[in-house]
This record gives C-alpha cells, structure tokens and sequence, in this order.
C-alpha cells in the first residue's frame, strides 16, 4: 500500500499488525517512486485517469488490473483517457447497484485492463 501521507501509512501498519494480517507491506511515497511490477491496483480519490495512469502504467505486469473508486461526473475524464490509452478496457460500475445509502449514488468503480 502507497500513500504520500504518514499517517495515513501508520494506521496501516497498525491495523494490519492488530488484525494479524502478514501480506501487507505500507509505504510512504508517491505511486511514481515506487519500483516493481503489480498485478493489481487500487487507487480511491487521487487524480485524474490520465496522469494517474501515466505514473503507474511502466509498472503493470501484462495483464495487470487496476481498480479506481471515482465519483461524480465522469464524462470527460473518461474522454481524454480513452484519447491518450485507446489500447485500455474500460469498464464502469456503478457502486449503487449494490449499496444503497445516498453516498453510493455518484460513486463508481473503474476497472482498466
């Protein structure tokens, strides 16, 4: 797990130490400055597609996965991305379909691969 903010790294290592979980491995950085190869990538509220794709893209393994939890309108941003990657799926789903508190309503999860 990558996160540029401290804090937010400490509660990760706090919890995955407090619930037993192993496999986890929290760093403190930027997604660009971290080196290796992923099959999956989770991001929530970074940035645009566009660049966050261009941070990660030299660092998916063939295959690889990345999730994004988005909100709003997504339009355009979708637009431009599909402009500069036409060789990545896009496929859009949205959270409501399965939760149906008001916060879910404009939120959605995009799968690229």
């Amino acid at each position: 797990m990558v996160d540029s903010i401290a804090k937010k790294i400490k509660v990760v290592n706090e919890v995955s130490l407090a619930s037993g979980i192993e496999n986890v491995n929290a760093f403190q950085a930027r997604a660009e400055e971290i080196d290796g190869k992923f099959d999956f990538v989770v991001c929530r509220a970074v940035t645009a597609m566009k660049p966050f794709y261009g941070w990660i893209k030299k660092k998916l393994k063939p295959g690889a996965k990345v999730l994004c939890l988005k909100g709003g309108d997504l339009e355009d941003e979708l637009f431009e991305f599909k402009i500069h990657y036409p060789a990545v799926n896009i496929t859009e789903h949205k959270l409501s379909q399965w939760f149906s508190e008001e916060f879910f309503e404009t939120k959605k999860i995009i799968a690229l691969s």
